[in-house]
């Protein structure tokens, strides 16, 4: 079937532009189209189940990403020649960024490393570049910053020589959530703002929103709050159009945050509790203890120090069963002290508040540290001279002009 390659262009070209626009049914028909009308290519056919197991994504549903993938791995069985093994590489690691986003961050890194493995072995570096972004990602998750930072930049080194830029983009968002993360956030907003202008010369609104969500996420850190809820409505309403379900999720979630943090927590717990059933649904552990640390410090914000100890508690239990640091082990031992602060518990919100200046130092998180200690000054009174220095410092680093602050008689 020769003269079907140009409908096979087309239609597969058509589905790439749905696909910018958010509109993934219309994609996933284009490409669906295209394959039936395939003859004897079995790298064609697998670059186009690869093409369309991004699809699912978007919705969150990696299972039926991994799915896809491995159909397209099926159609290279006992395929000779470069350019399948050079696909077939390269589905190793796709499979190695699912498997992270399904909170799988063992099965990610072992992909992600048989992944790397086989593109040295053939000199594919497109594909050893898509295998660092994976493994980046699931050591991040695991609380190896540095080891996460390292493949970082080795991915954004490829798609830079390859001249690529949607990777670029990609790999730019990530270093700048890192560089959040290590209290960098000048350098992060930098990040951010490279990856949202490579989005936008590309057509990607939808990924484009990642950069005006985190940007917004420095400026409600920082105590904007009506600024950054502005930039979370923006992106919100983008993720929305295009039912980009994870991105939605996180917007709820960030909104959420700034209701309280507000002074609005009966506004904020509904837009907390669907984000987390969100994130739920699709098996984001990660995300749902973070959104759990957001749901407890929104009741200690109404005044609720029990419901809070109950998610606080049950939050840090599934945490501890987790390999790696805990990214939102500080925050939810912080929600938990402030809840013990109210209940009259002062000793114990001393223990919880120290527990997660601990757990903050060890990921090195100096904004988490930043707000802890605040945390402790204003259940002390006042600080000893050097905690004191070291929370104004970082209050002036990081550009923090109004912190979190709930009273302390329930």
């Amino acid at each position: 079937m020769a003269h079907a390659g140009p409908q096979i262009d087309a239609r597969t070209s058509l589905g790439e532009v749905y696909e910018r626009l958010g509109r993934y049914d219309d994609a996933k028909q284009q490409y669906q189209q295209a394959r039936r009308l395939i003859g004897d290519d079995p790298v064609l056919e697998a670059r186009i189940w690869l093409r369309e197991s991004w699809l699912p994504e978007r919705v969150g549903n990696y299972s039926l990403c991994v799915r896809l993938v491995n159909r397209a791995l099926k159609c290279l069985e006992g395929v000779d020649g470069d350019e399948a093994a050079e696909l077939r590489a390269g589905l190793l690691g796709v499979i190695a960024s699912h498997r992270y986003f399904q909170g799988r961050n063992r099965d990610a890194i072992t992909w992600g490393l048989r992944a790397v493995d086989a593109c040295q072995a053939i000199d594919h570096e497109l594909g050893l570049g898509q295998a660092y972004v994976s493994l980046s990602l699931a050591y991040a998750d695991m609380g190896d910053l540095r080891e996460s930072e390292r493949y970082c930049k080795l991915a954004l080194a490829i798609f830079e020589k390859l001249e690529i830029l949607e990777p670029q983009a990609q790999v730019l968002n990530n270093m700048g959530t890192f560089a959040y993360f290590g209290g960098r956030w000048d350098e992060a907003v930098q990040l951010w703002d490279r990856g949202k202008e490579i989005r936008l010369r590309t057509g990607d609104a939808v990924e484009a929103a990642n950069g005006t969500n985190n940007v917004a996420e420095v400026l409600s850190d920082q105590g904007h709050l009506k600024e950054a809820e502005a930039r979370f409505r923006e992106a919100l309403r983008v993720w929305r159009a295009a039912g980009f379900e994870q991105g939605v999720a996180y917007a709820l979630a960030n909104l959420g945050r700034v209701a309280y943090r507000d002074g609005r927590p009966d506004e904020a717990l509904p837009m907390l509790k669907e984000a987390r059933a969100m994130f739920a649904d699709e098996n984001f552990v990660a995300q749902v203890l973070e959104t759990d640390a957001r749901i407890a410090e929104c009741h200690v914000a109404a005044h609720g120090p029990d419901e809070a100890l109950v998610v606080a508690d049950g939050a840090l239990a599934v945490e501890a069963s987790r390999d790696g640091l805990g990214q939102a082990r500080s925050a939810l031992l912080r929600a938990r002290g402030y809840a013990l602060a109210q209940l009259g518990r002062t000793e114990d919100a001393q223990s919880a508040f120290a527990e997660s200046l601990e757990a903050a130092r060890t990921r090195e998180a100096d904004h988490e540290v930043a707000f802890t200690l605040c945390a402790m000054a204003d259940l002390a009174g006042t600080l000893d001279e050097p905690l004191e220095e070291e929370r104004q410092l970082l209050l002036e680093r990081l550009g923090i002009v109004r912190s979190f602050s709930v009273p302390f008689a329930a």
